[in-house]
């Protein structure tokens, strides 16, 4: 904790043109180094001022507006101060003069992430994640400032369009982040200052106009039927017990399309009993039924329960989803790129592959294979077919299909399985 103590003081210099009329001037002083802030503009009669009260005594209206300057002055260069205090980091004197000689109203960058985090926080409408999600922009813009640009903190005006450049140049030389984490660094950034700019924070947005250009994105990751079968199929033994929890829920991931945070918090209560009747002449048909709010969104993911998903339950869990140990993110990531090695696999695996593997699935065919019949019969009370995209967005909890293309893209499969061709001579 930074415990020093800074010194604000107003003081006057005599005037060349007269000797009455003295300038009033602005210093800090902290750990016994003094630094000149300059001078106020501010010009009076020698007599009115005051200095151990720090104020001019004229009663005029013009010496009441300018009493009310040097408030603004003072308050600014505290708030300046106070900013630096909270990074917990060490400063000097003369970094509180660089941030105070900056143009606009004196809120830091950091400050004004800080508060406009709190009003996010306050909206129902905005999930815990997104709030987690701005909060690492805002640490990694703080530690670019202080790695890169040697500096405690930056104004809000002084983030401009050479700085959002450098700093996105940081995450894709020094951190190597993906083309897609850089934009989203980048639309949270522009979408604080131009925030702050509309709420008076700022006096201007330093990135008004500038163009995020869009992401192509890549060929989605996926695990094959094959894949899938392969993995459900392998027998990691009683040594290896961890690879295994963390493999059945990939899998769950793989055949329910939640994502990882859903998966995590998914219990027994958000699976129950559901009979309907294909038609009105039909018998009533009943099985069981995913029903969750997703984390991030609290849009509901509505579909049939997975044969596999409840197989895997059913066998190794006592039918109920808290009794896996779900390990953090991070982890299991690590953990996957073990399991993607022992199976001799050349793709990336990470725990988004497995909501990425059920969009595909849903759309190119696959889903309910009769390869899975073979570790589970189950699955053969569906026929194998392709979903609509409206089907798999509503099974996945989304509410729109924009972005889909980075989880799926319709294939040969799909095609084929739409053409149902009648011979195999060729046409």
């Amino acid at each position: 904790m930074n415990n020093r103590r800074m010194e604000p003081l107003f003081w006057t210099h005599q005037s060349k043109k007269s000797k009455d009329l003295v300038t009033i001037y602005f210093r800090i002083t902290m750990d016994k180094t003094r630094v000149e802030l300059g001078s106020t503009g501010i010009q009076i009669n020698r007599k009115h001022w005051n200095q151990e009260g720090q104020l001019i005594t004229a009663r005029t209206g013009e010496a009441q507006q300018q009493n009310q300057t040097l408030g603004m002055l003072k308050t600014k260069v505290w708030a300046v101060y106070n900013d630096l205090i909270r990074t917990n980091e060490p400063f000097t004197v003369n970094n509180i003069k660089k941030l105070f000689k900056q143009e606009g109203k004196g809120y830091s960058f950091v400050s004004l992430f800080e508060v406009y985090l709190k009003q996010i926080a306050k909206d129902p409408e905005i999930s815990r994640g997104t709030c987690q999600t701005y909060e690492v922009v805002k640490n990694g813009v703080a530690g670019w400032l202080k790695e890169e640009k040697k500096l405690p903190d930056l104004s809000g005006e002084g983030f401009g369009v050479a700085m959002m450049e450098g700093y996105r140049t940081w995450l894709r030389l020094d951190l190597k982040r993906k083309p897609a984490t850089i934009r989203k660094h980048t639309q949270i950034v522009k979408q604080l200052l131009t925030w702050a700019a509309l709420n008076d924070y700022t006096t201007r947005n330093p990135l008004q106009g500038y163009r995020i250009l869009k992401v192509k994105p890549n060929e989605p990751v996926y695990l094959t039927v094959e894949e899938c079968l392969e993995l459900l199929t392998y027998d990691f033994g009683p040594s290896d017990k961890v690879l295994g929890e963390v493999r059945d829920y990939f899998l769950m991931c793989c055949f329910s399309g939640l994502a990882f945070a859903d998966i995590k918090s998914l219990r027994s209560e958000h699976l129950f009993y559901r009979s309907y009747r294909p038609s009105e002449q039909a018998e009533p048909l009943g099985m069981m039924w995913l029903e969750k709010g997703r984390v991030k969104t609290d849009v509901k993911a509505r579909q049939p329960l997975h044969p596999i998903v409840k197989y895997i339950l059913d066998t190794r869990y006592g039918g109920k989803p808290e009794n896996i140990h779900v390990r953090p993110n991070q982890k299991t990531n690590l953990y996957l790129k073990v399991i993607a090695l022992r199976l001799e696999w050349k793709k990336v695996i990470t725990t988004h592959v497995g909501r990425k593997t059920f969009a595909n699935l849903c759309l190119n065919g696959g889903l309910y294979s009769e390869r899975f019949a073979e570790v589970c019969p189950a699955v053969l009370s569906f026929k194998n077919r392709s979903f609509s995209t409206e089907s798999t967005l509503a099974m996945m909890g989304r509410t729109s299909a924009k972005g889909f293309e980075a989880y799926a893209t319709v294939d040969e499969r799909r095609i084929m399985l739409e053409l149902q061709p009648v011979t195999t001579a060729t046409v």
